[in-house]
């Protein structure tokens, strides 16, 4: 990616999750531990989803006794809704073949719906 391409809203998503693993560090009492940072850094599938989805894998991953590489329950809540959206989005192309989804009252939604539409497919192929 060129550094060019960040937005400042991914630039402000990036600043956040730092500040999240700052604060879950040091209400754990390991922000002085070296190499923490590094291992608590979030994974792509839980980069654009919620701050409390990104919390909440912190706070497991500074719960475990070792340090490992299991996917922690919030990767896998993420890994399971992305595959839910794919999984309506390959039935919805059966029932409704060629079609887009309803304008609903919010345009926002449907939008979001089309671009996670088209984030899947790539992802799933």
């Amino acid at each position: 990616m060129n550094i060019n391409d960040i937005g400042a809203g991914q630039v402000s998503r990036a600043f956040a999750l730092v500040d999240i693993a700052e604060e879950e560090m040091a209400r754990a009492g390991r922000s002085r531990e070296p190499g923490l940072f590094m291992r608590l850094r979030p994974p792509a599938i839980l980069v654009p989803l919620v701050p409390k989805l990104y919390r909440a894998h912190v706070r497991e991953l500074l719960g475990r006794s070792k340090p490992s590489e299991d996917a922690t329950g919030p990767m896998i809540l993420a890994a399971l809704a992305e595959h839910a959206l794919w999984l309506y989005w390959t039935e919805f192309d059966k029932v409704f073949p060629g079609r887009e989804p309803e304008p609903s009252a919010s345009a926002w939604a449907r939008e979001e719906a089309l671009a996670m539409r088209a984030k899947l497919s790539r992802s799933f192929g």
